[in-house]
């Protein structure tokens, strides 16, 4: 119904502007409680109708295609490359941490998540801090792998630590310039909400890395069915997937005037083709 009202591009709009809209709220909730956090709302709310419109168009597109169960062939992209994909994020090992039982790593996460954002102590959270290098090394990934999601995360981590210190005015004053004051409460603050960021991206990193798509998706489907959890698996093993092969086939052309009129295409036939490997599974 709502397609027929709205269209593709029309519902694609209002879901990525509700998308934007319920991520600062769940941000200022839950991480950075700052309501300095909602100045973004403007600049974000311009990008998720551009978005929206960008992504309703490639989706009318992408079913388009499926409905005229058109063959898709990408120019650049190898033919074996377009087999069915494995998980960029599960690394096999026989470590502890990957012979723990699945449902009791979801659990410690989720316990650990929930707990990382009910309290704010800095001392409870080196503690888990420390509790999670303990685990990265009995799961012998090497620190590097364990970080790297962090490393992706590191402007917003910034960002989650610059927002409380700039516009935290409450406490005693550290520095004062002009218009800026600097708290120590708001330098608490940014250190609190970067650190739940690092916390929070540990964990599920942790977890992806030493549990297997399957024993995953096995472990999920018992709690919230199997359709969810196939979606979920899914997503795990495509959504990297279909950047690789995006990644790979920008650097296999040169940059220049045609690269524009290319990219379009080039994304609406990845979907076309990652959707119809999905259904071989």
């Amino acid at each position: 119904l709502l397609m027929n009202v709205f269209g593709f591009i029309g519902l694609s709009v209002i879901g990525s502007a509700s998308h934007v809209a319920v991520q600062v709220v769940l941000v200022y909730l839950l991480l950075i409680k700052n309501t300095a956090i909602f100045l973004l709302l403007p600049w974000l709310g311009v990008s998720a109708v551009i978005m929206g419109w960008f992504t309703g168009l490639i989706a009318m597109k992408v079913c388009e295609k499926l409905e005229k169960g058109e063959i898709v062939k990408i120019e650049g992209v190898k033919e074996q490359e377009t087999s069915p994909l494995t998980s960029k994020t599960y690394i096999e090992g026989d470590s502890t941490v990957h012979s723990f039982p699945v449902t009791a790593k979801i659990a410690i996460a989720l316990i650990m998540i929930f707990a990382v954002l009910i309290f704010s102590n800095i001392y409870f959270y080196i503690g888990l801090f420390a509790l999670l290098l303990i685990l990265g090394s009995l799961s012998k990934l090497g620190y590097k792998k364990i970080f790297s999601g962090v490393k992706r995360l590191r402007v917003f981590l910034v960002f989650s630590f610059i927002l409380p210190v700039l516009f935290g005015n409450s406490g005693q004053s550290v520095f004062e310039a002009g218009f800026l004051r600097i708290t120590a409460e708001g330098l608490y603050n940014g250190v609190i909400f970067s650190s739940r960021l690092v916390l929070l991206m540990l964990a599920t990193t942790l977890v992806m890395s030493t549990t297997s798509p399957e024993k995953l998706s096995g472990c999920l489907k018992k709690y919230i069915g199997k359709r969810l959890s196939e979606i979920m698996t899914l997503s795990m093993l495509y959504i990297p997937g279909f950047w690789e092969k995006s990644n790979n086939y920008i650097k296999g052309h040169k940059v220049d005037t045609k690269i524009a009129g290319k990219l379009f295409p080039m994304v609406v036939s990845l979907l076309v083709m990652l959707y119809m490997e999905t259904e071989e599974i």
